[in-house]
């Protein structure tokens, strides 16, 4: 309509934020600290033989390259489980997002679930702060708490100015 404007991602923006694998390599480019991670895989000897040849410790985590909300995600305490978990990884993650890929990170195991707002015009971004997510049941964020509980102001100022950066690298159009 005349007068109106569209505020939402570009489809190129939509691409690169569904795969988790090229958004992480994204995020190293415009120069954010990532966990160690492969690419995505398609087979259980595939994801072996990054975490051999990275000498990646156990646990690691096993997590579907598309799509969110936990699907086609497990924790992997034990190198003789990997193959069953790359299985089931991959089979949840084609039944719920028509991609069988995974790729596998260093399992952090006192993490939080951080999340940040972020409005972008395309060029300039700015953020509204975060949000503690950690609070789940099966995956799913339950409760949602803003500002984050007990995070230190220079963590803060590093989480979402790190948020912006990587969304300015990318010309990022959205309030999301």
């Amino acid at each position: 309509a005349r007068g109106m404007a569209f505020v939402g991602p570009a489809p190129a923006t939509i691409d690169l934020f569904g795969d988790k694998t090229k958004a992480k390599a994204c995020a190293a480019k415009a120069g954010l600290p990532v966990l160690r991670s492969s690419g995505g895989v398609t087979s259980a000897e595939e994801a072996r033989s990054f975490v051999d040849g990275a000498r990646m410790p156990f646990p690691v985590l096993l997590k579907a390259s598309f799509g969110g909300g936990g699907r086609g995600q497990a924790v992997v305490a034990r190198p003789e489980d990997l193959s069953e978990a790359f299985a089931r990884c991959s089979k949840e993650a084609e039944m719920s997002f028509g991609r069988p890929e995974v790729f596998v990170e260093h399992y952090l195991l006192a993490a939080k679930h951080i999340e940040v707002q972020v409005l972008g015009d395309g060029g300039r971004c700015v953020h509204l702060f975060e949000r503690d997510c950690s609070v789940q049941l099966r995956k799913q964020k339950v409760v949602e708490i803003a500002p984050s509980r007990r995070m230190a102001p220079q963590l803060r100022e590093r989480i979402c100015g790190a948020a912006v950066r990587l969304c300015e690298s990318v010309g990022y159009r959205n309030a999301g």
